[in-house]
């Protein structure tokens, strides 16, 4: 068996509350840093280092010049941010996705981990008309900080992220007109799996006008393959201050594009010969039990259905084990702490 894909299917260890920052070797090639548990999980990110004091283990990456919209970024347990990257220097990371809960919302929230931090290159940082974009009144805007940037090009190197997991829930909010008569966009949100523990899996949000038909097609169960960007949803939040602006918190998510079906590359377990995990066994199982009633009573399924598709909703996740290391150096298991991170 290859290599690689042995370190993948290492059985899980019980360690300390850990993870590897990736070796030079390992940030070269993706094989070595795309996987968490055997499925795809990686962020690449290329900005400025923001807020790197505020709590010690985090720190914020800029992308654009609104400000509300900085990216909170964990240090791994006992990890430091390098001294060479100080306020506003410009910086890549290779990052991993755990999913936890918002210390403020409650809600469900994809948390990015840091595993490697080197100089960023022209090529990868952020295009320079981010940075000249108007920016909302009630945002802050220093028009001071205009960074050197690579200018325009085709793609938007500094925000990727690949993920490839399991449904575990589905959730749609449909269009719609709110008092104001401001319409309200499509969104379907959908849990990825990809370990035993329910409390890390990770939504991931779509939006616009597929998001029904996504929902008809997807189950639960499904092994799905996403590709989007890390970004931020400004929520106001306390009371306004001298200046009349009010407070805002950012609630992190993926904003991906419609999903695909995934190959041997982006699940190892879709390869022949290579056995699944006990929960991903456990997990298909028990959506089968669940649909099988529905469908021994005549039940037709919403994609055969002219109302309109159910979708499953996302159920709050439960505690599990703490302090199990993963393979390819995944943090320890166990509800993440979200609120040790700086929103």
């Amino acid at each position: 068996m290859h290599s690689t894909l042995r370190k993948l299917l290492m059985p899980t260890q019980r360690r300390t509350h850990t993870m590897k920052l990736l070796s030079q070797d390992s940030r070269r090639d993706p094989q070595r840093h795309q996987y968490c548990a055997g499925m795809k999980n990686c962020a690449y990110l290329a900005g400025y280092v923001r807020d790197r004091t505020a709590h010690g283990n985090s720190f914020r990456i800029q992308l654009t010049n609104n400000e509300n919209l900085l990216l909170p970024v964990l240090l791994p347990p006992g990890i430091r941010l390098p001294e060479e990257f100080r306020e506003r220097a410009p910086m890549k990371s290779i990052c991993q996705i755990r999913g936890g809960k918002h210390p403020v919302t409650g809600e469900q929230i994809p948390v990015v981990y840091a595993r490697s931090f080197s100089r960023a290159n022209i090529l990868e940082l952020p295009r320079k008309s981010a940075f000249e974009k108007r920016v909302p009144p009630e945002a802050p805007d220093d028009a001071s900080f205009k960074p050197f940037g690579s200018g325009f090009r085709p793609t938007d190197a500094c925000n990727q992220v690949v993920l490839a997991g399991y449904v575990a829930g589905i959730e749609l909010r449909r269009p719609s007109v709110d008092g104001d008569g401001k319409e309200i966009n499509g969104r379907c949100t959908i849990l990825l799996r990809q370990s035993r523990h329910p409390e890390e899996a990770i939504p991931v949000t779509m939006y616009g006008k597929w998001t029904e038909q996504v929902v008809e097609i997807v189950r639960p169960g499904m092994a799905l393959f996403v590709e989007g960007k890390y970004r931020v949803r400004p929520v106001k939040y306390g009371e306004a201050g001298a200046d009349g602006r009010q407070p805002v918190i950012a609630v992190p998510y993926i904003h991906v594009d419609p999903p695909q079906l995934p190959g041997e590359d982006d699940i190892i377990y879709l390869r022949p010969g290579v056995k699944e995990p006990d929960w991903l066994i456990e997990l298909k199982e028990s959506f089968a039990r669940r649909r099988a009633p529905a469908q021994s009573s005549g039940e037709q399924s919403s994609r055969d259905n002219a109302t309109a598709p159910r979708a499953v909703p996302i159920a709050a996740p439960q505690a599990g084990a703490a302090g199990v290391a993963k393979p390819n150096g995944a943090v320890a298991t166990g509800p993440i702490d979200a609120s040790q991170v700086t929103f």
